[in-house]
C-alpha cells in the first residue's frame, strides 16, 4: 500500500480527533490541537493511504529535545508498520538530542514499538491516567550522535 507523510494542516485536524476518538479513551478535542499548535514547538504529522489518514504523530520540540505527545494509528489500518513509520520520519528529519514520552502501562504494544526504536524505561507515573488509574511508564532515549 502506497502513504505519504505530510505536516497535518488546520484544515486535517478533524480527521485526527476522529482517529483520536476511536484510539484513546481519553482523546483531546480538536480545540486542544489548535491550541498546542498554536505555538512553534508542536508539530503534527500524518501518515496518508490515498488522502485518507490513517495514523499521525504530534511532538514537541524544545531546543532539540523531543516528547512525543500522541501518535496514533486508525483502527483498520493497524499492523501495517505506520506508527513505526512516522517515529522514524521523526527521528530522520529534526535534529534531536533525546526523547522522552509516557505510556500507558497496559499498552505493551506501544511499549514493544518504542523499545525497537530505542526508548528504555525509566519511570512510572502511579495512577496518571484519570479516566482509569493506569499507570503510565516514562521512556527515554539520548541521541549519541548529538
Amino acid at each position: 500500500m502506497s502513504y505519504c507523510i505530510r505536516e497535518v494542516d488546520q484544515e486535517g485536524l478533524s480527521e485526527v480527533v476522529e482517529t483520536e476518538r476511536l484510539c484513546f479513551s481519553a482523546p483531546w478535542s480538536e480545540e486542544s490541537y489548535r491550541t498546542a499548535l498554536l505555538g512553534d514547538s508542536f508539530f503534527l504529522y500524518g501518515l496518508y493511504e490515498s488522502e485518507r489518514l490513517a495514523a499521525y504523530i504530534l511532538f514537541q520540540d524544545v531546543l532539540g529535545s523531543l516528547e512525543i505527545v500522541n501518535i496514533a494509528t486508525a483502527p483498520d489500518c493497524r499492523r501495517r508498520g505506520y506508527a513505526g513509520r512516522l517515529l522514524s520520519f521523526m527521528l530522520e528529519t529534526r535534529d534531536w538530542t533525546d526523547i522522552a514520552l509516557e505510556v500507558r502501562s497496559k499498552n505493551i504494544p506501544a511499549i514493544r514499538l518504542y523499545e525497537k526504536y530505542g526508548l528504555r524505561r525509566v519511570g512510572v507515573r502511579r495512577g496518571y491516567y484519570s479516566d482509569d488509574g493506569d499507570d503510565a511508564l516514562v521512556m527515554t532515549r539520548h541521541n549519541e550522535k548529538a
